[in-house]
């Protein structure tokens, strides 16, 4: 699988900003990605990942380490990994975990918080 990297946004409209997106010729989601509740939506970039977008409230709720952030604020850094789960287990080792996320044969991310207090996220994306 090839590594992607990728920003993860808080929004206050999810709809607005897909179409925001979408005028600027990048393309909507493929396909929702969803734990039963508001569910990230993903920008592509052709084929490739470019922005993971959830509302403001739900960003708020998984992640709230981030919470108090303003919303231009509230963007967690997201990388690609060819191993995700070796790389997941490395950093369950090292560092403090703020979120794990999975959509069952969809996507996959854990964020941890680095050394300077980044939230800094690993995915893995099928799409």
């Amino acid at each position: 699988m090839q590594a992607t990297s990728f920003a993860a946004l808080a929004v206050r409209d999810v709809t607005e900003t897909i179409a925001f997106y979408e005028r600027l010729g990048f393309t909507g989601p493929p396909a929702e990605v969803t734990d039963g509740t508001d569910g990230v939506h993903i920008i592509m970039n052709g084929d490739a990942p470019l922005f993971i977008l959830s509302s403001e409230a739900e960003f708020q709720r998984d992640t709230p380490a981030l919470a108090a952030q303003p919303l231009g604020a509230s963007c967690v850094f997201c990388v690609g990994v060819a191993d995700y789960d070796a790389t997941a287990a490395r950093i369950r080792d090292q560092a403090e975990v703020l979120q794990e996320f999975t959509a069952e044969g969809v996507f996959r991310m854990l964020t941890s918080r680095d050394l300077n207090g980044y939230a800094v996220a690993i995915s893995e994306i099928r799409v």
